[in-house]
């Protein structure tokens, strides 16, 4: 037996949290998870964009075939550019940012669009305003657990 209990003796538990200046042992975990939260969030982003592209080709968009209406030309840019905006941020979840908030911004406009561009179907109105209030609220979310990782927290 050793003269000196050092061996046997509990480990010092010491405050870690960022408020007390510590050092964080758990900021990889953090920064896994966090990225694991915003490529679920910007992979449904994606799938929103997708949807977009093909919903003229399946919802009742045309209300008379001599009409031409924006909608299905809107729908198909607007799932374009949300399409790229959620595959940027799925690809590097913890960088670019600016795309969650880029999808958000046009989550507000799918949701005027139908008024600002008007003839719209009631289809294209309620799938624009839908899926419009569905990008804004991902997209916030998803620029949420980057910011969190970035202060630490």
């Amino acid at each position: 037996m050793p003269a000196d209990n050092d061996e046997f003796r509990e480990p010092e538990v010491t405050d870690t949290s960022p408020r007390a200046g510590g050092a964080m042992r758990d900021m990889p975990d953090m920064r896994e998870n966090a990225a694991q939260t915003v490529k679920h969030l910007s992979g449904t982003i994606a799938g929103l964009g997708a949807w977009l592209i093909i919903a003229p080709f399946i919802l009742p968009y045309f209300a008379a075939p001599d009409i031409v209406i924006p909608a299905p030309y809107n729908d198909v840019v607007c799932g374009v550019l949300l399409l790229i905006l959620g595959a940027i941020r799925w690809g590097k979840p913890l960088d670019n940012v600016w795309a969650s908030y880029t999808s958000a911004g046009i989550g507000a406009w799918l949701v005027i669009a139908p008024f600002v561009l008007a003839p719209y179907s009631f289809g294209a109105t309620v799938n624009d305003i839908v899926i419009g209030l569905l990008a804004i609220v991902l997209g916030i979310a998803s620029a949420g657990p980057t910011k969190s990782v970035e202060r630490g927290i």
